[in-house]
This record gives C-alpha cells, sequence and structure tokens, in this order.
C-alpha cells in the first residue's frame, strides 16, 4: 500500500501543471523576455518550438490560469505558460508525441523539447540592427517548428512543412468611433498603425484599397504602396501616414491612446488586443468586415544535415500526428477554438472547419 501510494505522488509530481509552473514563474513575466531554455552546441536531438509572446489569442504569454490550463495535460508550452489557440493545437500535439510513437523511434519526452520565445528574438535581432524580413526566417535556424498565427501564401510555400489550415481569418481595420479626421490631405497624425513583421501593411493596404475603403485618404495609400511614401506635409506640419509597432500588445496601446486613427491586422487579433484595454472596446467600430481570406497554418522546417536524423524525424512526426487530429472528428480545431474564444464561430469560420473536418460529430 505503501509503495502504491509513493507511486501516485510520483505520477502527480510528473504530469501536473501546476507543479511544473512553478518552476518557472518566479524568474519569467509577461512584460520581460524569459531565459530560453538551456540548449547546447551538441544539442541535435531537441524538438525547438516557436511560441510568440504578444500575439493575442493565437499564441501568446499568461499568468491566467484558466487561459493556460485548458490545453492538454503534460502540455510543454503551457507549462511554460505559453497558450492561445495556435498554441493549444501544438501542445496537443506534442502532449500525443509523448505517448505514442513507433516502436522503431526514439523515446520522446518533456525534455526533448525547447520553447523559444520568437517575439523576443525579433528584439534581440532589433536591438542588435540585424532584423530578418519575417518571423518565419527563424524556422531551420533557431527553432524548428512555428506555433503562431501565420498566414498561408505562395512566397511561403517553399522550403517549408506546412499544416492543414488550421484557421480562416482576414485583415480588418477598426477606429475608434468619437474620433474624426481634420485634415483629408495630410491627418495630424499617423493614419494607419500596424505590427512590423506581419503582412498587415503591404498586403492588407492594398486590399483596403481594392475594397474602396478610406477613399478620401487613396492618394496617401497608394503613394505608400507603390513609392514606399511615408509622409505628407502641410504649412503647419509633417506627418508619417503609416506608423509600425514592435507587437500587437504596444499597437493596441497606442492605438487606444488615440496615437493613430486606423489600426489595421487580422481581425481577431486587433479586436482582442484593444479590447483588452480597459475602457476602449466601447469605442471601437469596423470590427466585422474583413477584406481577405487569410488562412493559418503552422509552419517548420526540416535541415537535412548530418547528424540531425533525429531531430528531422521528431518535426516530421509532429506534423503527421497535427494532420491526423485535424481532418477527423471531433476535431482538435473544435477543441482549440472552443478553449480559446468561449463564443461559437461566426458563419464564415463554420464553414471553414465543416470543409477541413466534415461534420461535426458528438
Amino acid at each position: 500500500m505503501t509503495r502504491m501510494l509513493a507511486m501516485c505522488i510520483a505520477g502527480f509530481l510528473l504530469v501536473s501543471p501546476l507543479f511544473a509552473q512553478e518552476q518557472y514563474r518566479a524568474t519569467d513575466s509577461a512584460s520581460t523576455c524569459p531565459q530560453p531554455d538551456s540548449t547546447n552546441l551538441s544539442d541535435i536531438t531537441s524538438l525547438r518550438i516557436g511560441v510568440r509572446r504578444h500575439a493575442r489569442p493565437f499564441s501568446y504569454y499568461s499568468e491566467n490560469l484558466r487561459e493556460v490550463w485548458s490545453a492538454a495535460p503534460q502540455a510543454p508550452l503551457a507549462l511554460r505558460n505559453y497558450t492561445g489557440y495556435m498554441s493549444k493545437i501544438c501542445d496537443a500535439v506534442l502532449a500525443d508525441m509523448q505517448v505514442t510513437r513507433p516502436a522503431d523511434s526514439n523515446s520522446f519526452s518533456y525534455s526533448d523539447v525547447k520553447v523559444v520565445d520568437v517575439d523576443c528574438l525579433i528584439q534581440e535581432d532589433e536591438r542588435k540592427g540585424t532584423p530578418k524580413p519575417s518571423r518565419l526566417e527563424y524556422l531551420g535556424d533557431r527553432i524548428d517548428i512555428l506555433c503562431d498565427p501565420a498566414t498561408i501564401t505562395n512566397a511561403r510555400r517553399h522550403g517549408f512543412i506546412l499544416s492543414p489550415p488550421l484557421f480562416l481569418s482576414g485583415m480588418g481595420l477598426i477606429n475608434r468611433g468619437a474620433e474624426r479626421i481634420g485634415n483629408r490631405d495630410c491627418p495630424d497624425k499617423p493614419l494607419i498603425g500596424y505590427v512590423r513583421n506581419t503582412t498587415a501593411a503591404l498586403a492588407g493596404i492594398p486590399k483596403i484599397l481594392q475594397a474602396n475603403e478610406l477613399k478620401s485618404f487613396s492618394d496617401l495609400l497608394r503613394a505608400y504602396v507603390r513609392d514606399q511614401t511615408n509622409s505628407c506635409s502641410t504649412a503647419l506640419s509633417t506627418s508619417v501616414v503609416v506608423q509600425g509597432y514592435e507587437t500587437h500588445e504596444k499597437a493596441a496601446q497606442a492605438f487606444c491612446r488615440g496615437d493613430f486613427y486606423y489600426y489595421i491586422g487580422d481581425r481577431e487579433i486587433i479586436t482582442y488586443n484593444a479590447r483588452n484595454i480597459p475602457g476602449c472596446g466601447a469605442e471601437i467600430e469596423g470590427a466585422g468586415q474583413t477584406y481577405s481570406n487569410d488562412r493559418y497554418a503552422i509552419y517548420g522546417k526540416i535541415s537535412h544535415r548530418k547528424g540531425t536524423e533525429i531531430r528531422d524525424l521528431r518535426i516530421a512526426r509532429f506534423f503527421e500526428i497535427l494532420s491526423q487530429k485535424v481532418v477527423v472528428s471531433p476535431s482538435l480545431l473544435d477543441t482549440a477554438y472552443e478553449s480559446t474564444f468561449y463564443e461559437k464561430p461566426s458563419r464564415k469560420l463554420e464553414s471553414f472547419y465543416w470543409n477541413i473536418r466534415g461534420p461535426r460529430q458528438p
């Protein structure tokens, strides 16, 4: 009896996320970058998972247990307080990899997962003056799998592994309804705010022009898209037309302060972050319309280098399990959605889910 009790206690300590969480909370916070998981140059087998710190509601850091622990038990990302729709999907796959594996493969455990905060990598590179053009550039270099809302584009097809489409969003535009723009030729502050390292500016602004939205400012926006002209002038002042921010958290704070007029980005992300600012949600207008159909996927990259065969097999195994969990019903997509958004999906999103996993089964 005593031996059985000891085994139960040991098992609880092994799988309890609350126990593991306390190991990290003392040094990790929502506002500062954590110490990266320990790695060394000879480690060529660990699976390096890229997460985001500021991409609510899809991949972000949180100390709210209700948000974090709705993921699978013994989930490596949740144990580091990373959560969100995409993070929960990755966690479910990583948890599955620990308990189901082919008989001829190497064992896989929590210690084989290294969690890498991509937002922190971007900040570090920008401080060094060596920014990468896209966060996907870290794949194959600093990370193996990127668990964030990455839009599927033709330019991103080559050199990567793509999951099935996991979410359907669209480029949106919100503004604070009580605020009106005075000078139409050159506003007194930036017209549009967006987050750098996203497709919001170069891909989103042309879509807004095609939809004949913001037609009073079409000349300014066409100059930005065609000629990369990002300023305008009046007799009294000169202003930037489009302003980039480091993270959605900072962009939402600036938007709610009134630092710019229109916030552009993927609809769910910009509305979620803006409404997360106290006193800002009631003023938001324009959140219901989208100007594109953007499909999100999880991206990965296999190195094909000598000596990394175990890691490459683990990457392939991850995408194999992910594909299986997505296309069946009940689908992992439904579980991740329900534990993240707490509301019914739109008709457009439900139609997307139906096409991915078929009719939903109980």
